[in-house]
């Protein structure tokens, strides 16, 4: 008899492999593991390799001092022995054939005013002149302080006044009201006509006090009083005599040019010339001259500040 068939046995559940044992994945990862491994290696062996897009530039050697002979010191100093000379930012003065830097600060202050030449200099007259001891601050001794300037008129700039009340120095401005202000004092001549030229040092200790009320607009307004009938005379006989002359009337300054009277300036028109005495006018005069185009005067000794004194950077 033939065998009975055999029984259908029930099929096994199905297991999914564990994960990467796929043979593609196996394949990925083998090949990544492989590209990282070789991507370290060569930044590894990149490390310690020279990129020639970058160029080093070897640093310089320091410069050797230049050895200056005797016949080039003596050469040096003699040439510029008793004077100022200046390097970059410092300013020296030769003396005994040594060059001392200028550390006092009026001096220092009076040279960068140009009063005294300084000359300037290269590195081999400054390495042909040995150094000597700096000149350092030697006025404190002798600068002036408000109770010696009280009631005196000073300076700075050479171009404002100041009088110095209470220890304060107050700016006079115009020259109309230095003058009016002299004259009600009765001040003509002598100590206290003088202006004081002040040291930076001395101008910085004095505190700034109130301006002074200007005389120029409240002089002509009281002189002048337009109530008043004034006679008003031929052209030809305002101006004989003062034809192409400088001509005031109060404190206006008027120069006449074809008989018309041309206001100036008369802060710059003083300054520029001290000795000016110009003619006044009459109130008739004055009244029958037409006005002309004002005088354009751009003046070149404006209101300055105190110089100050700030060093350069050395660019060695």
């Amino acid at each position: 008899d033939p065998p009975p068939p055999p029984v259908d046995a029930p099929e096994p559940a199905y297991e999914p492999p564990p994960a990467g044992d796929f043979p593609e994945s196996r394949g990925v990862k083998s090949q990544s593991a492989q590209g990282q491994k070789a991507g370290k290696m060569e930044s590894e062996g990149n490390a310690g390799a020279v990129d020639d897009s970058v160029i080093k530039v070897p640093k310089p050697e320091p410069a050797k001092p230049r050895v200056v002979s005797a016949a080039e010191r003596m050469k040096a100093c003699a040439k510029h022995e008793g004077k100022y000379l200046s390097y970059y930012s410092d300013i020296f003065r030769v003396e005994n054939c040594k060059r001392r830097v200028i550390q006092d600060p009026e001096t220092l202050s009076r040279l960068m005013r140009g009063t005294v030449g300084v000359t300037e200099v290269e590195s081999d007259i400054i390495a042909a002149i040995p150094a000597g001891q700096p000149v350092a601050d030697q006025g404190a001794k002798n600068r002036r302080g408000c109770k010696q300037l009280e009631g005196r008129f000073v300076t700075f700039s050479y171009v404002d006044v100041y009088l110095v009340q209470k220890c304060k120095k107050r700016l006079f401005p115009d020259w109309e009201t230095f003058i009016a202000f002299q004259k009600k004092r009765g001040i003509k001549s002598g100590l206290g006509s003088e202006v004081v030229p002040l040291s930076e040092a001395e101008f910085d200790l004095l505190q700034i006090g109130p301006e002074m009320p200007s005389s120029v607009d409240v002089e002509f307004i009281r002189q002048y009083d337009r109530s008043k009938v004034i006679d008003v005379i031929p052209i030809d006989e305002a101006c004989r005599g003062i034809e192409g002359k400088i001509v005031s009337f109060y404190s206006k300054l008027y120069k006449i040019e074809k008989c018309r009277k041309r206001e100036m300036d008369p802060e710059v028109a003083t300054l520029r010339n001290p000795e000016l005495k110009p003619r006044e006018l009459r109130p008739e005069q004055w009244n029958s001259l037409p006005d002309g185009k004002p005088m354009k005067s751009e003046s070149d000794v404006n209101r300055q500040k105190p110089v100050q004194y700030k060093p350069l950077p050395h660019t060695d």
